[in-house]
C-alpha cells in the first residue's frame, strides 16, 4: 500500500480473507459402539449423542474408555466425525430375539490444544 506521498499515510478500508482452516491429521478412529438399553444407557439417547456429532461444528472430546468406565487419569483426542458416519449396524442377530444395532463411528483426530 502506497500513496505516491509521504503527506498522506495510507488507509486501507476493506480487507477480506476466505478460506478454511484445516488442522493437521493424526489418527483414524474407528469404532462400533454397542447400543444397550438398560436405564443408564438408552439407545436413544446414544444415538442422537452420535447422529449430534455428524453436524457439530465443535470438536469432540474422545477418551479411550476400552478397559473401563471412568476417565480417571485418560488423556483425550480432539476429533471430528468423517462424512458418512456414524452408521447403524447389528451387531448380535440371536433366533427369537430383538437384533441389537450398534453405531459404527469413524472420527479424524485432529491436532488442537487449548491455551
Amino acid at each position: 500500500m502506497a500513496t505516491g506521498t509521504n503527506t498522506k499515510t495510507p488507509e486501507l478500508s476493506y480487507f477480506e480473507a476466505r478460506g478454511i482452516e484445516k488442522p493437521e491429521i493424526i489418527r483414524i478412529h474407528d469404532a462400533t459402539y454397542r447400543m444397550g438399553d438398560t436405564a443408564s444407557r438408552r439407545a436413544k439417547t446414544i444415538r442422537d449423542f452420535l447422529r449430534g456429532g455428524r453436524t457439530s461444528t465443535s470438536l469432540i472430546k474422545l477418551a479411550d474408555l476400552r478397559y473401563g468406565d471412568t476417565t480417571g487419569g485418560t488423556t483425550y483426542a480432539w476429533v471430528v466425525m468423517e462424512p458418512g458416519f456414524p452408521q447403524e449396524v447389528e451387531i448380535v442377530y440371536e433366533k427369537g430375539a430383538q437384533p441389537e444395532l450398534g453405531m459404527r463411528c469413524r472420527m479424524r483426530e485432529v491436532s488442537y490444544t487449548i491455551s
